[in-house]
């Protein structure tokens, strides 16, 4: 287990804030860009989480799936940053399939991780 109670060799997928549903329980604790913590892990998500977490611009979370497998959610990133990776890394997709679910989910995962990490090795390749 990891220091914030994941198990370290589940098997995990982007999975964004839309795509939350009430009933789904929090697998990590929900924090705030600067750090503050929003939700505690264990939480079941209600219609009133969901909204809260886009106001305060969460992008995605960790939650326990339906057979105990844990879903990663990216790290909060703007908007506009998380455009500006987009337009950065659809050079290196220019040949894939994009209509794909792979590739699409292959795509955003990389453009979070670039926007989350300005610089990093997908900018350089």
């Amino acid at each position: 287990m990891t220091s914030r109670g994941i198990a370290a060799d589940r098997v995990v997928s982007v999975i964004a804030t839309d795509d939350l549903a009430v009933g789904m329980v929090v697998a990590e604790d929900v924090a705030d860009q600067q750090g503050r913590l929003l939700l505690g892990a264990g939480t079941t998500l209600t219609e009133r989480h969901l909204r809260a977490f886009l106001m305060w611009g969460i992008r995605g979370i960790r939650v326990r799936g339906a057979d105990d497998e844990e879903i990663v959610a990216p790290l909060p990133v703007s908007a506009e940053r998380l455009a500006e990776a987009e337009e950065l890394l659809r050079p290196h997709f220019q040949h894939c399939e994009m209509s794909d679910p792979v590739i699409a989910e292959l795509f955003m995962y990389c453009a979070l991780r670039e926007a989350q990490h300005p610089g990093g090795r997908s900018s350089h390749a």
